[in-house]
């Protein structure tokens, strides 16, 4: 009798147990869509199989901009305008920069402030660069160049060591 007792009240306390809601189950939060005036921006990305390279070839240093705090002393810079730069599928090379070796992986349209922010973040020395609105980005993954920028009409830019390099084909 006593171990009849004992498994009824065992199988009771299961029974108890197995109906109380479990905490460890997480509820789902979920958001509403905001049907208020808000501008959202989209980018057209393509891949790079589907862009013409025209960006690669020989330039000369025409320009630059400083827009970091750490970047080149003004001589360096000044002694950079004039040399060529061969800008290859892999590789930017030239007299008076360090190589870069890189692979694109993706051809984005792009904001100036947006573009400018990726590259030098928040230590910015100032936001002028001589660039135009919108261009075409053809992102790197090296850490050291975010990306090509194709100005247009033969030029285009790079950053290097905390400057904007300005490039025109030759």
């Amino acid at each position: 009798m006593k171990t009849v007792f004992a498994s009824l009240l065992l199988f009771s306390a299961m029974l108890i147990n197995a109906q109380t809601s479990d905490t460890l189950t997480r509820s789902r939060i979920t958001t509403q869509k905001y049907s208020g005036n808000m501008v959202q921006r989209t980018y057209k990305t393509m891949p790079v199989t589907d862009v013409k390279m025209i960006v690669f070839g020989d330039y000369t240093i025409s320009d630059y901009s400083v827009l970091s705090q750490k970047s080149l002393s003004e001589g360096e810079l000044n002694s950079l305008i004039g040399t060529n730069v061969k800008v290859q599928n892999t590789s930017i090379a030239g007299s008076g920069i360090d190589p870069l070796t890189f692979e694109i992986y993706q051809v984005e349209v792009q904001k100036k402030d947006d573009f400018i922010y990726r590259v030098f973040g928040d230590d910015l020395k100032k936001s002028e660069a001589n660039l135009p609105e919108t261009f075409t980005v053809h992102k790197t993954d090296n850490e050291n160049c975010y990306g090509i920028v194709d100005l247009g009409g033969g030029r285009i830019a790079i950053p290097y060591k905390g400057v904007l390099l300005y490039l025109t084909r030759i």
